[in-house]
């Protein structure tokens, strides 16, 4: 019997040809990653990159002509490497020769400027008192300036470059544009002074920052000219300006319509100003992995899109005009909140969306993708180095991935789509309801699962309640955006409305906030861990990689899974053979006024003396923290704290959150200390369970191979005439002795516990 002839397969295309822009989006990230890894030549390095990019262009124009398409597509790709090394060089390290960094030094100088400022000043609160805080910290005001002069005696010289002015107190009257004229202290970014501490200066570069002024009052910064919205001739400048206009005219609507409570979240959340949250509003997001919340990121604008979508279905424009409006509209919010990479990628998709729709053309998650990734490397080429735009990027390709994943979905009978039909309506909304969230926490699992890896190893946090929390907030958030929105709008024009929008926005804002809260307090809702090293995290997400992209090339799933589970276990063991190498580490810390000092024994105990300085407790448990998971440490065995001074132990508090901890060890004399430091120092330990033991002169907490003695203080303590001087007088002083050195921790001992401690401990003193 003779059969039909079937018909013959579509012919399916290469991975390149589907997505062709994410081959080349791989070529020049390859490209700027070379030339941030080769050695810097800035006189010679651009010049190779572009002498390579214009060969390889011309070898492409000649195979081509030839028709050697695939030999033609390889030095087209060269080419595109080339050139995006040498776009690269050129943002990270050529600077002009009158940046305004080259005339600033690590340590602090006068100096008078003379700039246009870039946006409305951002002000500052002060921080919520804190026991642990050396000196009261005021409001502040951050001032974005463009130089462009610098006064050297009674003259005035030529310069460039950006630079930000941290003035003590309010700043008012300021526009965008305006010139003004500023005096204070010019000093350079900091440069890293501890081993995993983080780089500031780094991150200021990328902004293309060098240095930073501050000035000690609001009228040591005095404005020139006014700036001028109307510039024929100027026009960049005046978008940005007017711009920045509306963003801080729609600050104040915001803090006239809601609850000055809620009003810096609100500003954080639809706006980007972060800066109007106090710390301890920020950290719940940080600690539950909602951080994305506060940043003006692509669940922003995939909002917004989403309701202007909806409202085009209702029919209110032709469908060609309001794609058009809805491409617009995106445009425009993305340049009103600063256009950070995040916001930039999700307009592309938006907008590119919008055009395939407009033309009827089908589209690829990926590629679409690739080119949001190209246009920010156009924009700014050291993004492909920051960690934001990483998370925003990882994160949409993994959306894209679950979206184009083949369906495997259950296939319903007629009769039981028929039957649940006709459950009475709260059956099916609850089952709606179920199905939503169930799919939102499946997103936000996979979601999840991807950027766990990165957030451990830039920020050592790992949340799991996020994957919980995210699917719940989802919608409140997104009342809160559309609300908010509203608020900007009509508050312009139709108060009552605006009213009306505000409390929607409020209550929002406030269940959100409550449940973060809640969320970040819950017992294992979080953990700080020293996190996978780079080269863990490369192979990572090239696995990954390889799996979304050429599905059809992997092994079974079994296989997979294999290999996934090996690759992890890798990644978290390597941290347990760092363990004991028979060697004694002492690291003082550079803490500024201050003491750090981590104590790492052979035997592969970890002990910490002292942990504070004068000034904020977070920088320099920041600055410890870095240090101990650098080193792959999670537990302290022990942390003695030398006297009752904050600049001594302010940072304990958080690390007893970020650490687990053996036992702390303090003097007899701190133990009668009743400071309102003291006791927020006893409630920490409480809290967290850690045992508080006494230590004096005579003690030891020696191993088999590292003897430490403790020569002070007696366990009666020290006299002293001036009060003022008593703990330090009876600081605890460590003898540590090991292969034939020692060294000697003296915490601040003055003159009355040095001559106590002579003349009980003679020897050990003189010895060390």
């Amino acid at each position: 019997m003779a059969t039909s002839p079937q018909p013959a397969k579509a012919k399916q295309l290469a991975p390149a040809a589907q997505r062709p822009l994410l081959v080349v989006f791989v070529a020049v990230a390859a490209g700027m990653v070379l030339d941030r890894v080769l050695p810097i030549w800035p006189g010679v390095l651009p010049g190779i990159w572009l002498a390579v990019g214009c060969f390889a262009w011309l070898a492409w124009m000649v195979f081509i002509r030839r028709r050697r398409e695939f030999t033609a597509a390889l030095f087209l790709l060269l080419s595109a490497a080339a050139l995006a090394a040498a776009w690269h060089h050129t943002g990270w390290n050529l600077f002009g020769e009158e940046e305004i960094g080259r005339f600033a030094h690590e340590e602090a100088a006068p100096v008078c400027l003379s700039g246009r400022v870039l946006a409305v000043p951002s002000q500052l609160p002060a921080p919520p008192f804190d026991p642990m805080r050396s000196g009261s910290g005021g409001d502040q005001t951050r001032v974005r300036l463009e130089v462009d002069g610098i006064r050297d005696r009674a003259a005035w010289r030529a310069a460039s470059g950006r630079v930000d002015v941290w003035v003590s107190g309010h700043l008012l009257g300021l526009r965008a544009g305006d010139r003004v004229q500023v005096f204070g202290q010019l000093r350079a970014e900091p440069i890293v002074s501890n081993p995993g501490e983080r780089d500031f200066a780094v991150a200021a570069r990328h902004d293309r920052r060098l240095c930073g002024v501050r000035s000690e009052a609001p009228e040591c910064i005095s404005r020139v000219d006014a700036v001028s919205s109307f510039n024929p001739f100027a026009v960049p400048r005046w978008v940005a300006d007017a711009m920045a206009e509306i963003r801080f005219r729609a600050d104040r609507m915001l803090w006239r319509y809601l609850d000055h409570r809620r009003a810096g979240l609100a500003a954080a959340v639809l706006l980007g100003e972060r800066d109007e949250l106090r710390r301890d509003q920020f950290e719940p997001y940080v600690e539950t992995s909602t951080v994305h919340l506060l940043v003006i990121s692509g669940m922003h604008v995939a909002i917004l899109s989403m309701v202007l979508f909806g409202a085009l279905r209702l029919g209110w424009l032709p469908r060609r005009w309001g794609l058009v409006l809805i491409a617009g509209t995106t445009i425009f919010y993305a340049m009103l909140v600063q256009a950070e990479p995040s916001v930039v990628r999700a307009t592309i998709v938006v907008v590119a969306f919008c055009w395939a729709q407009f033309i009827g053309r089908a589209r690829d998650g990926f590629n679409i993708l690739a080119l949001a990734a190209l246009i920010v490397l156009a924009i700014d080429p050291t993004d492909l180095f920051r960690v934001g735009p990483q998370l925003s990027f990882l994160a949409v390709g993994a959306l894209v991935w679950y979206a184009q994943r083949p369906s495997r979905r259950r296939v319903i009978h007629p009769l039981d789509q028929l039957l649940a039909a006709s459950d009475p309506w709260p059956m099916r909304a609850a089952r709606h309801i179920g199905r939503w969230l169930g799919e939102g926490m499946l997103v936000g699992l996979v979601v999840g699962v991807v950027l766990a890896p990165l957030l451990m190893n830039q920020f050592h946090l790992f949340s799991p309640i996020g994957l919980v929390l995210n699917p719940f907030v989802g919608l409140p958030m997104s009342i809160a955006l559309i609300s908010g929105l509203g608020v900007m709008v009509f508050g312009w024009l139709l108060p009552p409305v605006a009213h009306f929008c505000g409390h929607v926005c409020d209550w929002s804002l406030s269940f959100v906030h409550t449940a973060v809260e809640w969320a970040a307090r819950l017992p294992a809702s979080h953990a700080w861990v020293p996190g996978p090293p780079g080269w863990w995290l490369a192979g990572f997400y090239l696995g990954l990689a390889a799996a979304a992209l050429w599905p059809a090339r992997m092994p079974r799933t079994r296989w997979c899974v294999a290999m996934l589970s090996g690759w992890i276990a890798i990644g978290f063991a390597g941290p347990l053979f760092r363990g004991g190498d028979d060697t004694f580490r002492c690291t003082f810390l550079s803490v500024g006024h201050g003491t750090a000092t981590v104590l790492e024994l052979p035997d592969g105990r970890t002990m910490l003396y002292d942990a504070g300085h004068q000034g904020p407790p977070e920088t320099v448990a920041e600055t410890v923290s870095g240090y101990l998971w650098s080193r792959g440490k999670s537990h302290l065995d022990a942390i003695v704290i030398s006297h009752a001074d904050t600049d001594h132990f302010n940072a304990l508090p958080r690390l007893l959150d970020r650490f687990s901890v053996g036992v702390v060890y303090v003097s007899p004399v701190m133990l009668e200390n009743h400071s309102r430091s003291v006791e927020a120092l006893w409630q920490a330990i409480k809290e967290h369970g850690v045992p508080l033991r006494p230590l004096s002169a005579g003690d030891r907490l020696s191993t088999a191979a590292v003897q430490i003695e403790v020569l002070h203080p007696p366990s009666r303590g020290v006299v002293v005439a001036d009060a003022a001087k008593l703990d330090n007088a009876n600081s605890i002083v460590l003898k540590i002795a090991y292969a034939g050195r020692r060294v000697l921790l003296p915490g601040d001992l003055e003159s009355t516990g040095l001559d106590e401690t002579k003349a009980g401990r003679g020897k050990g003193i003189e010895e060390c």
